[in-house]
């Protein structure tokens, strides 16, 4: 036991031997140790599946798509750290263009069935995604708005309110901030957060305010939430210039909505300027 900490921080720079990858990825196919979630799940197998994930992402997050499914999420005991290990297991694989939809997706299923508080548990990771500065991923804004859009057209009732929370995060424009690490993986020298076009932002809002404003007018618990976020979205939007999109977005849900108090703030904005 002693030494498993040590050979876990060694075999993480075994990047950049081929014979290393390759083993790794001959552990993680089906009915091999690592192919099965008895293996994944325990102390020392999470541990050092995290490592794996630094020499051969791929295969890694090919094995986690398979056996991380909900029922066998919630059974995790967060005491032994085997939650921690995957959520910083999935950390690293988002942070790969090539392996961030699945990571992502599976990160959302750790988020869905949350039973940690600090900041960097696996639903401010899966916000922190969908930042337009320092997201933890190199994954560009097409990618990560799939993962919304996907959220909201197939997605349960906690799904959508997960995805209502992953626009609200879309739109935040400063006092970006996230721990450190991921970007430097196995022996490979740091690299750099997806950094967007001034274009590529522009979409990305836009896309995200009719997804809300869409939301909003579809009615019930989700619907609520929906109002909240983008009340609390428009400060951002009126000091980037946005506000002919929000009065466009505020009319049509006023069509359906008699009173909306949090929007108020913002016909007195229109009769200040």
């Amino acid at each position: 036991n002693g030494l498993l900490e040590s050979f876990c921080e060694q075999s993480r720079r075994f990047d950049c031997i081929p014979e290393a990858a390759d083993l790794v990825e001959e552990l993680c196919v089906p009915n091999c140790p690592f192919g099965n979630a008895e293996v994944v799940l325990s102390v020392a197998g999470s541990r050092i599946f995290r490592s794996f994930a630094e020499v051969n992402p791929k295969p890694v997050t090919d094995c986690l798509l398979r056996i991380l499914t909900l029922p066998e999420v919630k059974a995790i005991d967060i005491v032994n750290n085997v939650r921690r290990n995957l959520v910083w297991t999935l950390e690293r694989l988002c942070w790969h263009e090539e392996t961030f939809t699945k990571a992502a997706n599976m990160l959302k299923i750790l988020a869905l069935s949350e039973n940690e508080e600090w900041s960097n548990n696996s639903t401010g990771l899966f916000l922190q995604l969908f930042h337009i500065g320092l997201p933890g991923t190199k994954a560009n804004l097409s990618q990560r708005q799939e993962i919304i859009d996907s959220m909201i057209d197939g997605g349960a009732i906690e799904e959508k309110k997960l995805a209502v929370q992953a626009i609200k995060h879309a739109f935040q424009s400063g006092h970006f901030l996230r721990g450190g690490g991921v970007e430097a993986q196995g022996t490979k020298a740091p690299e750099r957060d997806y950094y967007p076009t001034g274009k590529e932002v522009e979409e990305y809002w836009k896309r995200n305010l009719e997804l809300l404003t869409n939301l909003i007018l579809s009615g019930g618990v989700v619907a609520d939430e929906g109002k909240t976020a983008f009340a609390s979205i428009s400060g951002s939007l009126i000091r980037h210039g946005y506000i002919s999109d929000i009065e466009k977005s505020i009319k049509i849900i006023l069509q359906t909505s008699i009173f909306w108090h949090a929007m108020l703030v913002l016909q007195r904005y229109k009769e200040f300027q």
